[in-house]
């Protein structure tokens, strides 16, 4: 019989919420209210919605970097575990588990993190910042390049997107002059002039 007068969890852990003291006589209840939880912390699993664009990109082994906003200065690494596969109708949005070891117990249950989930990478490839990309109202995507000292609209096939970098499937071939700023001011076959690097 004292036996039963010792609980054992089945994995070490800290309790992180008590319903019972010592001493306490505890009857039989069908409340469903635990006497005890106890929380893993040799290791956490962090939930990401992941939006609708990027969900079908998103796939277990994926690496994902975290950010904890009450931990500045501090990233953890880890991969995509696994995913909810088919996305939450309320928010259209993909639910991500990222699954970390926490040796040092710097994460807790509970906190906020961002993931920066590395979705593709593409190595060589031509890029343009969002300054340069003008979206006309057919959603055609194009730039303007500089020949013959005029302005020349330049439709363009855009692949990934990283920050305010775009990646240019087609369109350039790489030895174009692009206006980088302002190109949404341009018109057509406008004059321009290309100023030399030093100039203001």
């Amino acid at each position: 019989m004292l036996a039963y007068t010792e609980i054992r969890a089945p994995f070490a852990g800290v309790i992180t919420r008590r319903e019972v003291d010592t001493g306490h006589y505890v009857q039989p209840t069908q409340s469903g209210h635990p006497l005890l939880v106890i929380t893993r912390c040799d290791s956490v699993r962090v939930f990401a919605d992941i939006p609708e664009l990027e969900a079908a990109m998103v796939d277990p082994g994926d690496s994902a970097t975290l950010h904890v906003q009450a931990l500045p200065g501090r990233q953890f690494e880890g991969t995509i575990t696994r995913t909810s596969w088919s996305l939450d109708a309320a928010n259209r949005s993909l639910q991500a588990e990222i699954d970390l070891p926490n040796p040092e117990g710097l994460l807790r249950p509970g906190m906020y993190a961002t993931a920066r989930i590395l979705l593709d990478q593409h190595a060589e490839v031509l890029t343009l910042p969002e300054a340069a990309l003008v979206r006309d109202a057919d959603q055609t995507v194009c730039c303007y390049c500089v020949r013959g000292g005029r302005a020349v609209r330049t439709p363009l096939s855009l692949g990934l997107a990283s920050n305010d970098e775009f990646e240019v499937v087609s369109g350039l071939q790489g030895d174009e002059i692009v206006v980088l700023a302002h190109a949404e001011s341009l018109e057509n076959g406008q004059p321009v002039a290309v100023l030399p690097p030093e100039a203001k």
